[in-house]
């Protein structure tokens, strides 16, 4: 708000209670999304009513919030924990089950949270900016960014990354530029290696995609234009990049990444390593993501067939009451 006010790219606000208002919109304030004056400031002031509509679509985000968070990501969580234990040996197959179980975990932890304050803020006549849009469908490392955490990667990018002088002043003052913006967005998570790491680790890989675009665009489209799965196979190459980078983040200390991705490499299985809970856990969440990308149309569900709108409610209102934990774990966000 100050910064833009400087920039003159917003006009103070005169009144005392709508800042207070915008300071402490309680639905985000804890961890997001992050609001910016200039979009939230107007809204105050339009005239609101009630609107079912509105009602009925927040209605719909946070209940899908509350079932990625109770369902899916806190189930997931006994798997990444166990696995993650700093007095246990990791086992190649936990490893691995562990990793993907905390890709999806600390999406569906966070994008549920979202959900959840989109959702209540909907139901009050105020619109939260959309902070998760489908990130895992991301075929390279700058559309991840475009679609994980929106109001934090687009907050870096305007108040950091192009103040450092973004991509104007040659290719590798752009790729410095990468690296000093995700190694502070790393430490903006807390100050520990591993999110030092996180941060250099994301910001290698934005800098090497960057560094490589012009080869890129000459081979990608020979790609695409010969099979129509070339952008599953990047989805899913990429997708082990990302998974690897929530492993360094999720680890309690850059020995235990050393440790854990040595046991990839030693003989093991996967029983015991809880991969039927993460198949069971991701279905779901595939399911509804799957047919959000197909018609590109995030709100997808509110126009299914009512009859089968219904049956999905109730199978999520059934999935709550028998695999949600009573004792709710903490966000994973509320610690940042």
């Amino acid at each position: 708000y100050t910064i833009d006010i400087y920039r003159g790219d917003l006009r103070a606000h005169r009144s005392l209670l709508d800042f207070a208002l915008f300071v402490a919109f309680f639905p985000q304030l804890v961890a997001g999304p992050i609001l910016r004056a200039s979009e939230f400031l107007p809204q105050i002031t339009r005239p609101r009513v009630v609107d079912l509509r509105r009602v009925y679509e927040g209605g719909y985000l946070i209940f899908w919030g509350l079932f990625k968070k109770a369902v899916i990501a806190d189930n997931l969580a006994v798997v990444v924990d166990r696995a993650f234990a700093a007095d246990v040996s990791p086992a190649g197959g936990a490893v691995m089950v562990a990793v993907y179980a905390f890709a999806i975990q600390i999406y569906c932890d966070f994008s549920g949270y979202t959900d959840i304050a989109r959702g209540c803020a909907k139901m009050m006549g105020f619109d939260i900016c959309l902070n998760f849009n489908l990130p895992y469908f991301a075929c390279n490392p700058v559309e991840f960014w475009r679609r994980w955490h929106i109001s934090l990667s687009s907050w870096l990018r305007d108040y950091l990354y192009i103040p450092l002088g973004g991509n104007r002043r040659g290719p590798g003052r752009t790729c410095i530029n990468l690296m000093v913006t995700m190694v502070l967005g790393g430490l903006w998570h807390g100050a520990a290696w591993t999110f030092v790491a996180w941060g250099a680790y994301q910001g290698v890989l934005l800098a090497t995609y960057k560094a490589s675009a012009s080869l890129m665009k000459r081979i990608v489209p020979a790609v695409a234009a010969s099979s129509i799965v070339s952008p599953w196979v990047a989805r899913i190459v990429f997708f082990q990049f990302v998974s690897l980078g929530w492993l360094i983040f999720r680890a309690e200390s850059l020995g235990q990444v050393g440790d854990m991705l040595g046991a990839l490499f030693l003989p093991w299985s996967l029983r015991g390593t809880g991969v039927t809970t993460l198949v069971a856990c991701t279905l779901p969440l595939l399911i509804v993501e799957l047919a959000q990308h197909w018609k590109s149309d995030l709100d997808i569900v509110l126009r299914w067939p009512a009859p089968i709108r219904g049956l999905a409610y109730t199978a999520g209102f059934f999935g709550l009451l028998l695999f949600g934990d009573e004792l709710a774990k903490p966000f994973i966000y509320f610690q940042f």
